[in-house]
């Protein structure tokens, strides 16, 4: 049986607003060249709810992680030795130089010796997918833990507009364990499901007819449509959404999440620092846990949507309180 036992997140204390941040972009100024961007602004603020974006100015990934781990560790009762797995779910922030690797001098520095480092690359559904496999892994190996180490900070070249939302800095870290004691919540079941379709479509239409730029508009539209593709296979898990508490999504985009996950159930986010990758997983989880009461029974749902206009992977994880 796999509990999530700890949960952590960190976001900077620097604060950029969103309208600053629209107006000094690109994507954004054209995609408005030919209206009032003070008013687009001021509306795609109103419409998502992304107001106030979380940027990290100087900082060092490793000293982040190390005072985040040292604080765990601090807090609960668990030999790193029993720490079997160490998903890692960033490939943007996996080198801290061309000599060291994040994940590896972690493990090494706090002695997870029996631990195997694992990269993944589900975009923002990245720690869900993480939390498949550790459960996966720990209802085969009895007594295993298994540490996920989710950071997001954007590259500071990069527009933090993506036009759907907007992207803030943060890490965030989560112990699953084979753990009966004590409270918490307890992975009932997940799923995940993956589409190719945009991949397919561009080089089948696109690179086959030797067009030398890709239709962006045409992209976006295939994007949609396979989102809606995929989000029919979570049919079968309605029951479970319609009687949780709590759904904990993204905070990507309030009129988005209205729009597609709605009429799940009582959703739960937090649009303050912007959309933080996979680390929203975290981060709303442990806020939900820490300003709600919770009875023995109680269910609870987290959904996480990745993308990168390349590929599609949605995931969700059922958990219920014991």
């Amino acid at each position: 049986m796999s509990k999530i036992l700890y949960a952590d997140y960190y976001i900077p204390s620097n604060i950029i607003s969103a309208k600053d941040i629209l107006l000094n972009s690109e994507s954004f100024l054209l995609e408005n060249s030919s209206s009032d961007v003070i008013e687009a602004a001021n509306k795609y603020i109103r419409d998502t709810k992304l107001s106030e974006i979380a940027v990290e100015k100087d900082y060092d990934i490793i000293n982040i992680f190390s005072a985040m781990l040292s604080k765990m560790f601090e807090k609960i009762d668990v030999a790193p030795c029993k720490i079997r797995n160490i998903f890692y779910t960033s490939y943007d922030n996996y080198n801290y130089n061309d000599y060291v690797s994040v994940p590896y001098y972690l493990q090494e520095k706090y002695k997870l010796s029996n631990a195997a480092v694992m990269v993944l690359n589900q975009q923002c559904a990245s720690t869900l997918q993480a939390i498949r496999m550790a459960d996966c892994i720990n209802r085969t190996e009895k007594g295993a833990y298994s540490l996920i180490i989710s950071p997001a900070f954007l590259d500071k070249s990069k527009d933090r507009y993506t036009g759907f939302t907007i992207v803030g800095d943060g890490a965030a870290i989560m112990l699953i364990g084979d753990d009966n004691k004590g409270e918490g919540f307890k992975i009932v079941d997940t799923f995940s499901i993956s589409g190719g379709y945009t991949s397919w479509y561009c080089y089948e239409n696109f690179n086959k007819a030797k067009r030398n730029k890709y239709d962006e508009m045409k992209i976006r539209l295939i994007m949609y449509k396979s989102f809606n593709q995929l989000i029919k296979h979570f049919k079968k898990y309605e029951p479970w959404f319609k009687n949780s508490k709590f759904i904990i999504g993204q905070s990507v985009n309030e009129k988005l999440e209205k729009e597609y996950l709605g009429n799940l159930g009582t959703l739960y986010k937090n649009y303050y620092g912007g959309h933080i990758e996979d680390v929203d997983t975290i981060r709303n989880l442990k806020d939900m846990i820490n300003s709600a009461k919770f009875m023995e029974g109680d269910k609870i749902s987290l959904i996480a949507l990745g993308e990168d206009f390349k590929s599609l992977s949605i995931s969700s994880v059922f958990c219920k309180y014991e």
